[in-house]
Order: C-alpha cells, then sequence, then structure tokens
C-alpha cells in the first residue's frame, strides 16, 4: 500500500478507483479526483503548500510533486498525463495537457480543438514536428516550454494571438 502521510493538519484526500503504487508517497495538503494513478516511486508532496489534482491524471514512476511555501501551488486538470522522473515545482497545468511525454516525436492536433492550455507540451523534448488544430485561436504562454527539438511548426491562420514564451 502507498505511503500516505497527514502533515501540519492535512491529511490526502484520495478520489474513488484510484491506484497507488506500493511504494507511491502521498504526504500533506494533497486532493486527487477519481480514476488517477500514482506510479512507483512518485512522491506529491503537500507539506508547504497544496496540490489539486483533477479526474484521470497518470502521474507516472518517479515523478516528483511539490510546492514552494507561500509562493506556489499545483493544480493539475482532468485527463493529465505527467510523464516518468518529472519533477514540478508549482505549476498549474490544464486538462488534456501531456507534459514530458519523451516519446512524442509528432502530434497532429484535431481540429476541433480550439484552446491549448498554458504549457501543454512542456518539456516533451522529443518532439519533432506539430501541427496545430485549423480551429485554434491563441497558442498559450509556454505550450511547448522545452521542447528543445521542435523545429517544424504548422501555425494556422485562425491563430490571433500567441503569447510570451509559447516556445521557449
Amino acid at each position: 500500500m502507498a505511503l500516505i502521510k497527514e502533515v501540519r493538519g492535512f491529511t490526502p484526500q484520495i478520489g474513488e478507483d484510484c491506484y497507488l503504487a506500493e511504494n507511491a508517497t502521498i504526504v500533506g495538503d494533497v486532493v486527487m479526483g477519481n480514476g488517477c494513478s500514482i506510479w512507483f516511486n512518485a512522491v506529491l508532496r503537500g507539506d508547504v503548500n497544496s496540490i489539486r489534482i483533477g479526474n484521470h491524471v497518470n502521474i507516472q514512476d518517479g515523478a516528483v510533486l511539490h510546492t514552494l511555501y507561500q509562493k506556489s501551488t499545483i493544480e493539475i486538470g482532468d485527463y493529465v498525463s505527467v510523464g516518468h522522473n518529472v519533477t514540478i515545482h508549482g505549476a498549474t497545468i490544464k486538462d488534456y495537457a501531456f507534459s514530458s511525454k519523451t516519446t512524442i516525436i509528432s502530434m497532429i492536433m484535431p481540429d476541433t480543438i480550439t484552446t491549448i492550455g498554458k504549457g501543454a507540451f512542456y518539456n516533451c523534448s522529443s518532439m519533432i514536428s506539430l501541427r496545430l488544430s485549423y480551429n485554434l485561436q491563441s497558442i498559450s504562454d509556454s505550450m511547448c516550454y522545452e521542447c528543445t527539438l521542435l523545429t517544424e511548426i504548422d501555425i494556422p491562420d485562425s491563430v490571433t494571438k500567441i503569447y510570451n514564451d509559447a516556445f521557449m
């Protein structure tokens, strides 16, 4: 069974139908939605601030989620995948995002997508090409942050705003 510990009067709250690997560690002010999976050696440390995780979130092996005292929290939306050995120190990751999915090399987004959240492809370090939805209206901050190999980007005419640091 996973190690679940109370800290500073906060006991982690785990949603229904979640899988917690035997050596996952969940500490303090952590609230997790339904249908999540926390894999081997993952650590969720809500010891100094809050961690909020939506429904159907996959936190893969070795990931560490930690906050900064009085400075940052972690908010992860629904249907998010946090890759192996990722460290997140305070962040907001919107619904349906990929984080550190180093196996993504190329992606074609369906044209039904009109919005992509901040940090949607954070540290997808193997991604080389990305075709964005032809209905996309803006490109969020840090959308492709640390996608260091990304060289082929198809930005449609529908995009009217590209926020700062979208492709850092």
